[in-house]
Order: structure tokens, then sequence, then C-alpha cells
């Protein structure tokens, strides 16, 4: 969001270029006018115009210094504000709302606090370039009168110098909202050059070979996230088509790595891995957008009636659409909101069965289902002999070794390096902490067993309770049309301060009488030059006349 805030500040500038060059022209213009009326007395006036560059190029630059660091809190709190969404479910479990509360509302104050900054200095800006003009008034008319006695300013030079004053005073006045869109964008540039200057990824770390009877093959390849000091090492690796694969290894030694660089995810450091299937995969994160059920299992295909029901069956989601108010047909909030972990799992999971690859990525895929609903996907999508992915690759990420049994081949990783790969029986003999595992899995099967049958009491209990919700979570938005009323402009002056509107409005009328004053007194002024010049004439004509 921020990023495109950014692109919008640069492209206010693209618009707002050009009045610096209209303000070039037209004071070079007031100044040639002026110099035939005042002569060389309106170069005081250029001097004080010289001089306020410095002065603005210091307020300039605190105004620059403040908005990056505004610009910080704001990335920074947006992004807190973003985790609080994300966790807001173990937040409210917690009771954590008011500590996240004052963590947002710090982080705003002290981004507030540079945006009055940020404020004050532009406020100091536009008021110094505003009187510019005023100033370069003063000093071209008092260097005029003071340069030589015989100048007079009446009212013709008064008023006309004043009307090519006026035509500064416009350009003058575009300059402060250039400078503050510059320096805006300025800030913008440089986070977008950061951005895009980042290192890309290689865009062929994964080879193609069609010609291969392996799915995939690895030679002696290492991989980085960062491109720093490789982290995966995959050394002599290659499944056949076909297999089904688990890999199995300690929480943080690199298994959902190992899945990232067969898509390509991360930076080859060297050797080579060559692809020789179409790829489906599985994040351990489902991903769920704002849509129907159906259409996230979908996902753009077209719809087989058949096929789809045995996704459903096998993916174990038939009990899950009798829950649901409309079926597969319930609209699922963003980031599946009103789907339980284990639901958005085989979600994500019937969406890959679904697409009919022949190589399936699967991170974790039984991890946030129950005991029960894990041996029915296991028996029914990846079981070699008989689930539905039979004939297809499957490469399965687990920390559960409760199915490695059944799989044709297990690869261990350790410390980011593939240490071993072979059938279960021999793996087991050679990794101990497999023999550990599978017992904790098979003394722990009773209790999740029993844990199940609650959670579908409960579920069926929220089930029948959510029937009587609506299909749709999101409603169109909706805008009012026609002209502002009296009591949003009320609301926004309240807001504001009732005693600021009244002092703004005061100012102005303040500044508008010496504005209008300042016009008087020159009339005046004038006038009374061309008095006592007539008057002095007369004189001097009698005298002569006597003589």
């Amino acid at each position: 969001m921020n990023l495109l805030n950014d692109c919008s500040q640069f492209n206010d500038l693209s618009y707002s270029i050009n009045t610096v060059f209209n303000a070039a022209f037209i004071i070079g213009f007031s100044l040639w006018n002026l110099w035939g009326y005042l002569g060389p007395s309106c170069l005081a006036g250029l001097v004080v115009m010289v001089l306020t560059i410095p002065v603005n190029s210091v307020l300039t630059k605190w105004v620059r210094h403040h908005q990056k660091r505004g610009t910080e809190f704001r990335d920074l709190r947006m992004k807190i504000t973003s985790e609080v969404v994300d966790g807001v479910k173990v937040i409210k479990f917690n009771a954590w709302e008011e500590a996240f509360i004052e963590k947002i509302g710090d982080v705003r104050r002290r981004e507030l606090k540079h945006l009055r900054t940020v404020s004050y200095l532009k406020s100091a800006q536009g008021f110094f370039m505003q009187s510019a003009p005023f100033l370069v008034a003063i000093a071209s008319f008092a260097a005029y009168v003071w340069s030589d006695p015989s100048n007079v300013l009446d009212a013709e030079k008064a008023f006309v110098s004043i009307s090519y004053f006026n035509m500064i005073r416009h350009p003058m006045g575009w300059l402060p909202n250039f400078f503050s869109q510059m320096t805006q964008a300025s800030v913008s540039i440089d986070r977008m050059s950061r951005l895009l200057g980042a290192r890309e990824v290689e865009p062929k770390v994964v080879l193609s070979n069609a010609s291969d009877d392996n799915a995939f093959s690895v030679n002696d390849a290492s991989f980085s996230w960062d491109g720093g000091r490789a982290t995966l090492h995959l050394g002599e690796l290659g499944v056949r088509k076909g297999e089904l694969v688990g890999v199995v290894g300690k929480v943080g030694d690199g298994k959902s790595s190992f899945l990232s660089s067969l898509l390509g995810e991360m930076e080859r450091m060297g050797g080579s891995v060559t692809l020789n299937s179409t790829t489906a995969y599985v994040p351990a994160e489902a991903f769920i957008r704002n849509a129907t059920l159906r259409d996230n299992i979908l996902f753009g295909e077209l719809f087989n009636k058949i096929w789809y029901d045995q996704v459903i069956h096998a993916s174990g989601l038939l009990p899950d659409l009798d829950l649901l108010p409309a079926g597969d047909l319930t609209e699922i909030g963003e980031k599946g909101v009103n789907l339980s972990g284990g639901q958005k799992q085989r979600v994500a999971l019937a969406r890959a069965i679904y697409s009919q690859r022949e190589l399936y990525l699967l991170d974790d895929p039984l991890s946030a289902v129950d005991v029960h609903v894990g041996r029915h996907i296991f028996d029914h999508c990846l079981h070699p002999k008989h689930g539905l992915l039979k004939g297809r690759t499957v490469v399965m990420v687990t920390n559960s070794v409760t199915y490695l049994p059944q799989v044709d081949r297990v690869i261990v990783i350790q410390d980011g390096s593939v240490v071993a790969t072979g059938d279960f029986e021999s793996i087991k003999r050679e990794f101990p902490f497999l023999n550990m595992q599978l017992s904790n899995s098979a003394s722990s099967s009773n209790r999740q067993e029993e844990y199940s049958e609650v959670s579908k009491n409960l579920g069926q209990l929220n089930g029948a309770t959510n029937k009587n919700i609506g299909d749709k979570l999101v409603e169109e938005e909706k805008v009012k049309t026609g002209s502002v009323s009296s009591e949003v402009y009320l609301y926004y002056f309240r807001r504001i301060g009732m005693a600021f509107v009244v002092g703004a409005l005061l100012l102005h009328f303040v500044s508008q009488t010496f504005f209008m004053g300042t016009n008087l007194w020159l009339a005046k002024y004038g006038f009374k030059l061309n008095s006592e010049l007539i008057f002095s004439i007369n004189n001097d004509f009698q005298v002569d006349f006597n003589v």
C-alpha cells in the first residue's frame, strides 16, 4: 500500500514540474517590465528573491528529514496492524488487546509527531514564500526612492509595479507546493529504488527436460535465500515418476526450503535442478481467497462434476459441506476467516488434486487435521496403490512418521543437507529418532481419536447454528452521491476545533484587510506626491514670471 502511495507521489511531481518553468518565465517577464518603470532599483527585489533560496533550502532539508522519519513509522504501524489482524484470534484468546492498542498507539504518536513537524515547516515555508513578493516590493520601492532624489513614486509607477509584483506572487506561491512535492517524491524514489534495485531471483533456477524418466533430478545443487552463504545442500538426488516420497527431519532442518528450491524460489549457488513434470504445490499455510468454496478449489479450472466429487470425497471435505450454510457455494472470507485450520488445509489439497498435475509438492498437508481425517486423506488421496494420486509423483514433507512405512522412499534432511535416502526400514535403523516419533504417534493416536469425536460434535453444533447465517459475507459498498451536506462540514470543523477555525478565518480577514490597505496607502501616497509636485511646479512658474 505504501509503495502505491510512493508511486502517486512521483506521479504528482511529474505534473508539477511544468510550474517551475512557468514560474521562471513569469518572474523573468515581470522583472523585465519592472526595469522599464523602476530601472536598476528592481534588482534590489531580485536580491531579496535570491536570499530566499538558502532559507527555503534549509526548510526543505528539515521537511525531507521529518517526512522520511514519518514514513518509516507509518510502515512500522501498518506492519504491526497487519500482524494484529492476521493473529487476532490469538490476541483475543490471551486478552492482549490493550497491549497491542498501546503499541500501535505509541507508533502512531511518533508518526504524528513527525507529520505535525512537517506541517509546521510547510506552513513556515508557505508563509515565507507568500511574504517574499511583499518584501521584494518594499526593497524595490525603497531602492527606487532613496537611490536618487529626483525619483518620484507616483500612482502610475506604484500601481503598475504592484501589478507586476502581484504577478510574481502567484509563481512564488507555487514554489512551496513544488518543493514540498519534490521532497516527498525524493523520499518515495529512495524507497522504490531500494525495492527495484534488490537482487533478482535467477530466472532459470530450475531447468526442464521432458525426455528424462525422473520427475526431477538434482546434481550437487546448493541454495540460499539471500544470495549469501548456501543454507541448503541437496547433493545427488533423483525421484522417479510415480513415486510417493516422504521428506523428514527435525524442525528447522530445511524441509520446506527443499520444496522451495524445487519451485525455483531460492537462489541457486551451484549445481543444477532439472524438473520434468508439471507441478502443484500445497504450502504449510494454505492460501484462501475471498470466493466460494468451489471457486477456491477450481481456481480457474473448468468444472468437471465427476472429478470434482471424487476430489471432495478424497480430501475429506464431504462432511464439511453439510455443515456450511450453502454447501460448496458458501462464500469464504479473505484468508479463510470462516474456516478452521484443517478445513483450509484440505481446501488447498483439494485444489492441487483437482488441477491434475504430474508432480505434487506437499508441505506437511496432514499436520492441521485430526488423526482419522488424516488417515482418510492418505488412504484416498496419497496411497501409492489405491489413492486418487496413484501413478503421480508426490513429495510429502511431514513431521509425523505414521505414514512413512507405506511410502516408496524416505529422504532425511539434517542441518540443511540431504543425509540419507532409501526405504523406511533402512532409514529407521540408521536414524533412531524415527522410532521414537513412531512410538509417540502410536501412543497419542487414541487421545487424538477421542478429541476428534468431541471436535466433530462441536462442529456439528456450530454448523447447525451457522445454518441461519446468510451465505454472503462481503456486502457491496454504499456510495453517497450529490453535494456535501452541512453536517459534514460541521463535523469536520468540530474535529479540527472551532477555535482553530475561527482563528483561521480572522487571520484570513486580517490578511485581506492588509492587502487592500496596501493599495489604499499607495494610492494616497502617490496622490500626495503628485500634489506636492504640481504645487512646486506652479511656484517655480510664478517666480520665473515675476522675474
